[in-house]
């Protein structure tokens, strides 16, 4: 039986094509669930290996072993094609005639250390998986500079269900460009693709997920057009705070209450410095953000000789940071306490009550919980703190059900700020 896909697909496949869409070199392919994204662009990058010669690099964020998640979806296609005599599948990429589909994953660590992918330059094709899962634009640019190859037409696709409109993807490439939500079309050098499982075939669905989804339209239709329809929100299905508020910074520096600062270590993810007031009678915490840059974006905000001066002896850019942001030597600093050679750096630099948090197990829970049942404030310029605690979400399976887990993403100011706020526990201010 042939393969159908829908006709909003059919720009996709055109792309095989090189004097086809030169202007594209981005694709960005949304859709709710069982919407066919995944089975599309499997389709033509095997398409694309065997046809075109094309050079593949499968990546996705948060799971760097994505030879056990993503790459059993493409080997589902290779029968499928009729290629189980042309291709040869191993454990870690699929190749044809000295080329190949590889898999990569992007985040290394426990928190969004990038791994290096400038062996991996020169593919023709590079799929972002989940592509929702990218903590900023920052990221993605610099996965995606890092594999551009001059000698061959590059294409970016970004595969995602769309979550809250606060997301960077939205702001970069329809908001900024004036693009609708949930647009078909080339603006630019971006195609646009989007689809939900009213535009997949009848036959390549399970009755039991179409009831699925036609009851949840009945029951909560809200879901239904985010989850099921994939369409941007302002709220995000299974967001954990709801509840913040936002003050001026002059309120803020009016307030004469306690102060603590929150820190989060980050040389690739957000270097998160939060300064915070508490108020126990009225258990409200305000905060407003100082940093939420990484370490390596301060130092490239310096020039060359500022660079110079920086070294390990000197504090490097932490102390600096500190030290430019005009936080108080007797300050109260709560640290991540992953990092005790930071902390103690900055014991030796004069912030003697810099100090790592417990985190026992199940701490992440209770700080949610804690933060929860706080009256919250924070500035209205503090950016990071807005979309962080705007994006901050539990985790969904596949039709979308939230779990009671969290997902680890976009937690570079909100880490912080359960930091301040269980120490204020601890020490028995609230």
């Amino acid at each position: 039986m042939p393969i159908k896909f829908s006709k909003k697909y059919q720009p996709l496949f055109k792309l095989l094509e090189k004097d086809n869409y030169k202007e594209v070199d981005i694709v960005i392919l949304t859709g709710g669930r069982s919407s066919a994204k995944s089975f599309g662009v499997a389709c033509l990058s095997l398409l694309g290996l065997v046809m075109k010669g094309w050079n593949v690099l499968y990546t996705r964020f948060t799971n760097a072993s994505i030879t056990d998640s993503i790459k059993p979806e493409v080997d589902d296609k290779i029968e499928l094609l009729g290629y189980e005599n042309t291709v040869t599948s191993t454990n870690t990429h699929i190749e044809h005639k000295g080329n190949r589909i590889a898999f990569k994953g992007i985040k290394t660590g426990s928190k969004q250390q990038t791994a290096n992918l400038k062996s991996l330059s020169g593919f023709n094709l590079f799929v972002v998986d989940e592509a929702e899962e990218l903590p900023d634009y920052e990221t993605f640019e610099k996965v995606f500079l890092s594999i551009r190859s001059k000698e061959k037409r590059n294409i970016t696709i970004l595969l995602l269900n769309p979550t809250s409109i606060q997301h960077w993807i939205y702001r970069k490439f329809y908001d900024d460009r004036n693009v609708p939500a949930g647009h078909n079309g080339i603006v630019g050098n971006v195609m646009y693709i989007h689809t939900s499982y009213l535009d997949v075939p009848k036959e390549y669905l399970a009755e039991n997920i179409v009831k699925y989804y036609e009851m949840l339209k009945e029951d909560d239709e809200k879901k239904y057009n985010q989850v099921v329809l994939g369409g941007w929100v302002e709220n995000i299905e299974g967001r954990v705070f709801n509840h913040f508020k936002q003050n001026t910074f002059r309120e803020f520096i009016n307030l004469n209450l306690p102060e603590f600062y929150g820190i989060d270590w980050g040389k690739n993810h957000g270097f998160g410095i939060i300064w915070g007031k508490y108020d126990q009678y009225t258990n409200t915490l305000y905060l407003h953000e100082l940093n939420s840059k990484s370490e390596n974006q301060l130092l490239q905000d310096l020039n060359h000789d500022q660079r110079a001066l920086l070294s390990k002896e000197n504090g490097g850019i932490i102390v600096y940071t500190l030290t430019r942001l005009g936080v108080p030597k007797d300050a109260h600093l709560i640290c991540d306490s992953a990092r005790p050679d930071n902390i103690f750096m900055l014991q030796d630099f004069g912030w003697y009550r810099a100090i790592g948090i417990d985190k026992p197990k199940g701490s992440v829970m209770f700080n949610i919980d804690l933060l929860q049942s706080t009256n919250v404030f924070y500035t209205a310029d503090s950016k990071g703190i807005d979309s962080d605690f705007k994006n901050y979400q539990y985790a969904t399976d596949r039709l979308g059900v939230v779990d009671d887990e969290v997902v680890k993403l976009n937690d570079d100011c909100i880490d912080p700020s359960m930091y301040l706020r269980r120490h204020i526990r601890n020490i028995g201010l609230g």
